[in-house]
């Protein structure tokens, strides 16, 4: 062989075992990565905050996906990546993008006032298509009434839903601040069916979900034969209990819909490359309106950065499920978390799990110890406490456990934190009983994000 050629050839098996090393290099960075982040999850899992699946893609590969505990756990059916979940609040992106898909066929805008539609609705020429999607239009959040733990179990109308807030004074004027409200996003789901002239459902069917061929994904009824669909879940102390009924009626286009973390991969993709509907639709439902309080609300997404890289995210909760969708456009990067548990620390989660991809130094979760109340205690804190027209929390006992029961929201146990602090075992909020000089409970102080919010006893 010339000496040229077999330089030539030299080189060239110089050049392929150098791209082997790296190959096998980045092979071992990504296996440790994955391995680290079971481990992660694994520690949510043993402390009972996470049971359900997982995915980590971009737009040309799945990174990480996994699944953890069961589905159903009377039964023994493990979750999987097609696990259906429900989405709660989770669904709003969707019908977001139903109401811009409508936009751009010309049949309504974001800037036209609600009575245009709903003719009836009280102050309708002054609240916007766009202050619901937003959550600047001031409208009383219903999941939060007092009899809302009632309501939310019987098969309801989206008109009887309306009916329950409409004629209730606006919180503040349209447009002037941000205030989440799940009655907006009801509101919406009414006017796709009155444009669109066919149902909430078979609209995001037909514009969506199949476009998309999310298979896994639709609106939820309660009482339907749905193959492979979770069952909820709550927290009691270390077990777990079978969570409140919610007919899904009422959660309605605010939080009615389930999917399986696989489909929403799929819908992740179709954002990361501006599919659905124009880049001009998508720029406007990722732009931040908000105008005061929150200044990082779009249409239908939270936007903000973690780790100074900028997130849209969502998340999600009903009665006995847990949700967690976040995108990093500028790394076209997908986490997708889905929970069978209730309350489970999905947040927290999604952060620790992109600092495992950043090479952060993140903290394994150790395992959790509670201290219980005694239970000649409970007697003194049970009762029912007023902390504004619109929330009220009540304390009462079951057996050896103490609950607390927001209005609008389900029972969750509470455990000491030591003096008179008390809380779930996860959660970024407490609360803090107040006794008057006798030594009576008159009261509590709520704490939220290090925000107080304090409360009378009244009965």
């Amino acid at each position: 062989m010339p000496r040229k050629k077999q330089k030539s050839a030299f080189h060239l098996v110089i050049f392929q075992l150098i791209l082997l090393i790296f190959t096998y290099l980045a092979y071992a960075s990504s296996s440790e990565i994955c391995t680290q982040l079971d481990e992660y999850l694994s520690a949510h899992v043993k402390n009972k905050d996470f049971s359900g699946a997982v995915i980590i893609a971009n737009q040309d590969k799945i990174i990480f996906s996994n699944s953890y505990g069961l589905s159903d756990y009377e039964n023994d059916v493990s979750n999987t990546i097609n696990t259906k979940f429900r989405l709660g609040s989770l669904s709003k992106p969707f019908t977001s993008l139903a109401i811009m898909i409508l936009q751009e066929k010309g049949r309504l805008n974001i800037d036209d006032p609600i009575s245009q539609y709903i003719p009836d609705y009280p102050r309708g020429k002054q609240i916007k298509i766009r202050h619901l999607l937003t959550h600047t239009a001031g409208i009383p959040n219903y999941t939060a009434f007092h009899d809302y733990k009632f309501f939310m179990k019987h098969r309801r109308s989206p008109h009887e839903i309306i009916d329950t807030f409409k004629d209730k004074d606006l919180l503040f004027d349209p447009g002037s601040r941000f205030e989440y409200s799940n009655s907006g996003y009801v509101l919406l789901g009414n006017i796709i069916e009155r444009v669109a002239g066919k149902s909430y459902a078979e609209y995001l069917r037909e514009k969506i979900f199949d476009p998309l061929n999310m298979q896994d994904s639709d609106y939820d009824r309660s009482f339907a034969l749905v193959k492979g669909r979770a069952r909820g879940y709550i927290q009691a102390g270390s077990d777990l209990e079978n969570a409140d009924f919610v007919d899904m009626s009422v959660p309605y286009s605010a939080g009615g819909l389930y999917s399986s973390a696989m489909d929403l991969m799929k819908f992740s993709r179709a954002i990361l490359q501006k599919r659905i509907v124009l880049d001009k639709t998508w720029t406007q439902i990722l732009t931040s309106y908000c105008p005061t309080g929150y200044s990082h609300y779009g249409l239908g997404w939270f936007i903000d950065k973690v780790y100074d890289k900028k997130r849209i995210s969502h998340p999600g909760a009903i009665q006995g499920f847990s949700a967690h969708l976040a995108i990093f456009p500028e790394d076209n990067l997908i986490i997708a978390l889905l929970c069978n548990i209730e309350f489970a620390p999905l947040e927290q989660i999604s952060r620790g799990i992109i600092g495992i991809l950043l090479k952060k130094n993140v903290r394994i979760p150790p395992l959790k110890k509670t201290e219980k109340i005694a239970i000649e205690d409970f007697e003194s804190y049970t009762g029912l406490y007023q902390v504004s027209d619109e929330l009220s929390i009540e304390v009462f006992s079951e057996g050896k456990r103490l609950y607390v029961e927001p209005s609008g929201q389900p029972r969750f146990q509470i455990f000491h934190r030591g003096k008179e602090n008390y809380g779930p075992r996860m959660g970024n909020w407490y609360i803090t009983f107040i006794r008057d000089e006798a030594g009576k409970v008159t009261g509590l102080i709520l704490h939220v994000n290090g925000e107080k919010r304090e409360g009378v006893k009244i009965k």
